[in-house]
């Protein structure tokens, strides 16, 4: 397990801006859905399970239906755009 420190202020910041921005992009283009973390996205399964939590996530309604569409538990199983 690794321990990390608490996101900075400016971390924040920078990460509700991006999110803002995207937010901003998936109502215009209605091509997939903007997520803030937390939320699980797989790397792999084996031979142990990862996952990351990426600050801001945007992924194509295409690219989540190829993993079986939006988890309701779990991982999201595909990689994001």
């Amino acid at each position: 397990r690794v321990f990390m420190s608490a996101p900075t202020w400016q971390h924040q910041r920078i990460q509700s801006n991006i999110l803002l921005l995207l937010r901003a992009y998936e109502a215009q283009s209605g091509r997939g859905f903007c997520v803030g973390a937390p939320i699980d996205v797989l790397i792999r399964r084996q031979p142990r399970l990862q996952t990351r939590q990426p600050d801001v996530l945007f992924i194509a309604h295409s690219t989540l239906a190829r993993g079986g569409g939006i988890p309701n538990a779990g991982p999201i199983t595909v990689g994001p755009e």
